[in-house]
């Protein structure tokens, strides 16, 4: 019997470096977060950067190569709608988190007739939501409501507060105000 004894090395192999774009450390994207910070990532040999980016410029940094892959689903399907060539691999939530956010003034959604709404831009997911929304709640979408691309959740907020729109589309948590007692939820797209 021949016993051969060499040099073999059994570290483990290099981690895989990918880098994920979330663009805000909230709830929807908790899940990118806990997997690092409890070493799911690591588990599955993956040296995982999380990159805090908005939700623009993230659908372009991952069309560019510039990230790997992208937890804002907004931003991914908007892209995929406008035919880049990107795909949805799998969705860490159950349901939109989105609320229409309006000042005390609205007391139920019909109250939003005639008004202006804050998406973020035309073709998003906020404004399809908004939209979807605005149907359920036997409004037109086209002619009962104005529909008003605002940017970022804060910056529909700010319109709001500054009274050029009378209700955000926004993602549920958290609802960032210098004013947040005088805002309230509508409505909860989760819900509906």
């Amino acid at each position: 019997m021949l016993l051969v004894i060499g040099a073999v090395d059994f570290t483990p192999a290099q981690a895989q470096k990918i880098s994920i774009a979330v663009s805000n450390p909230d709830m929807s994207f908790l899940s990118g977060g806990v997997a690092k910070f409890k070493g799911f990532f690591k588990e599955e040999g993956l040296d995982a950067e999380l990159v805090q980016i908005t939700a623009n410029v993230s659908i372009a940094a991952l069309a560019g190569g510039n990230v790997d892959y992208n937890l804002i689903l907004q931003s991914v399907v908007t892209g995929n709608l406008r035919g880049l060539p990107i795909k949805v691999a799998g969705i860490l939530i159950e349901r939109p988190n989105h609320v229409v956010v309006v000042n005390p003034k609205i007391a139920r959604f019909a109250d939003l007739k005639g008004k202006k709404i804050a998406i973020s831009s035309f073709g998003s997911v906020t404004d399809i939501l908004a939209r979807l929304t605005v149907e359920h709640f036997k409004l037109n979408p086209n002619k009962d409501v104005q529909f008003v691309a605002a940017g970022s959740g804060s910056g529909r907020l700010a319109q709001l507060e500054s009274g050029l729109v009378d209700a955000p589309s926004c993602l549920r948590h958290p609802i960032k105000s210098r004013s947040r007692e005088a805002l309230k939820a509508c409505c909860a797209r989760g819900t509906l």
